[in-house]
C-alpha cells in the first residue's frame, strides 16, 4: 500500500498512549516479508510540533520505505526513547527535514533516555529473507540546516540492557541501537550544523548501544557513514557512539574534543577534529564483559586532520586486540600537530599512506 501526506501540521498529541503518527507495514510479527512488498510513505512539508507521547511522534515498523520532504520535528518531547521519530525497522530518508527541540526524558533511575531527536533501532521478531527487520534512516540535505536544542533528560546514571545490547543515557540527537544504520547525505556545497558551540553533555550528541558480544559471532554494531560532497559540522559529543563509523566524502568536522571509542574508517573526504581525538579503552561492563577501544583507520583516498593524536588505555587492556590502534593505508593521508602514544597503549601503523606531522 501507499500513503501520502502533504502539507499538514500533527500537533497536541498528548501522553497516556503510544500512538503518535504510528507505521504498522505488516501485520507480521514472528514471520518472514520477504515476499510482502514494502509500504511507500510520503510525507511532504509534514510537521510535527508540541507532542507529548511515548516512543516518537513518528513511529514506523515493519518493512517500510519512507521519504519525508520539508517539514519539521519541533519541541516533541516522549517518555524514554525517541523524542521526534522512532525508527524500528524500514529505509527512512528525512530530506531536508529541521529536527530542533526535541526531548526524551524520564525519571527513572533504573533505565535509560535516548534518542531526543531521533532514535533507530532493529526488529528481532519480524524477518526478512531470515534476517532481523533493521531501521535504516539517512539525513539528506540540499540546504543549509542546524539542528539544536535536542536533547536527553534523566537522573538514570549508568547503562542498561537494549535486549543483550546496553545503552548509557545518551544520543541527544541521535542514538542508534544495536545494528541500526544511519547516514548523513550532504549535497556539494551545503553545511548542517549539529548543536551549537555551548552544547555540554549529551546535547545534540550522537551515540549507540555497546555492542552485543555474542560468542557465536563477536561483537554486532550499528553504522553511521558520512556521504556526499557536503559538510557536518558536529558541535554535540561523539563519545558514546561505540560503533562504525564512515567517513565516504565530504567534511565530517568534529568541533569538541574527541574521546573515540568506537571503529572509525575514513576512505574518502575529511575528517577533522580542530581540538582533538584521544583513542581509548574501556571495560564495556555488558553482560558477556570486554574491553571496547578505539580504533582509526584512514585508507583509499581519505583525509584526517587533528590537532592533537592521543592513544590511550584508561582500561588497562593486556589483550593486543583489545587495544586502539591508527592505521594509516595505501592513499590514507593523516595529518596531526601532535601524536601521544601512552605506554601499552597500542600502536600507530604507517601501511603505505601518509602521516604529516
Amino acid at each position: 500500500q501507499n500513503i501520502s501526506v502533504s502539507d499538514t501540521v500533527f500537533t497536541g498529541l498528548v501522553s497516556g498512549t503510544k500512538r503518535g503518527f504510528w507505521i504498522y507495514a505488516h501485520n507480521g510479527y514472528g514471520h518472514d516479508v520477504k515476499d510482502e512488498k514494502a509500504t511507500e510513505v510520503e510525507l511532504n512539508n509534514v510537521t510535527f510540533k508540541n507532542n507529548k507521547v511515548s516512543q516518537g511522534s513518528l513511529f514506523v515498523y515493519d518493512k517500510t520505505k519512507l521519504h519525508m520532504k520539508g517539514g519539521a520535528f519541533d519541541n516533541n518531547e516522549t517518555t524514554d526513547i525517541g523524542g521526534g521519530a522512532m525508527i524500528k525497522s524500514g529505509t527512512i530518508v528525512f530530506e531536508d527535514v529541521l529536527f530542533q527541540n526535541n526531548v526524551a526524558k524520564n525519571n527513572s533511575k533504573t533505565t535509560y533516555a535516548a534518542g531526543g531527536a531521533v532514535y533507530v533501532d532493529i526488529t528481532t521478531g519480524i524477518k526478512q529473507n531470515g534476517k532481523d527487520s533493521v531501521g535504516d534512516v539517512t539525513f539528506k540535505l540540499t540546504k543549509d540546516m542546524a539542528y539544536t536544542g535536542n536533547r536527553i533528560d534523566s537522573p538514570f546514571e549508568g547503562t542498561a540492557d537494549t535486549y543483550d545490547w546496553y545503552a548509557y543515557p545518551s544520543g541527544g540527537f541521535l542514538f542508534l541501537d544495536r545494528y541500526a544504520k544511519g547516514a548523513f547525505d550532504i549535497a556539494d556545497g551545503v553545511t548542517l550544523t549539529i548543536g551549537t558551540a555551548s552544547a555540554t553533555g549529551e546535547e545534540d550528541s550522537i551515540a549507540s548501544a555497546l555492542p552485543n558480544t555474542k560468542k557465536d559471532n563477536g561483537p554486532e554494531y550499528s553504522t553511521l557513514v558520512k556521504k556526499g560532497a557536503g559538510t557536518v559540522v558536529m558541535y554535540g559529543s561523539m563519545d558514546k557512539y561505540f560503533g562504525d563509523f564512515t567517513v565516504e566524502a565530504g567534511t565530517f568536522d568534529v568541533r569538541k574534543a574527541w574521546k573515540s571509542l568506537g571503529n572509525t574508517t575514513v576512505t574518502g573526504g575529511v575528517l577533522s577534529a580542530s581540538n582533538g581525538i584521544t583513542l581509548d579503552t574501556m571495560k564495556a561492563g555488558t553482560k558477556l564483559d570486554f574491553i571496547q577501544s578505539g580504533k582509526l583507520t584512514v585508507s583509499g583516498e581519505g583525509t584526517v586532520t587533528v590537532k592533537s593524536l592521543k592513544l590511550a588505555n584508561s582500561a588497562e587492556a593486556t589483550n593486543k586486540d583489545r587495544l586502539p590502534f591508527v592505521l594509516i593505508e595505501k592513499g590514507g593521508t593523516l595529518r596531526a600537530d601532535t601524536i601521544d602514544v601512552a605506554d601499552n597503549a597500542g600502536t600507530v601503523t604507517l601501511a603505505g599512506g601518509t602521516l604529516e606531522t
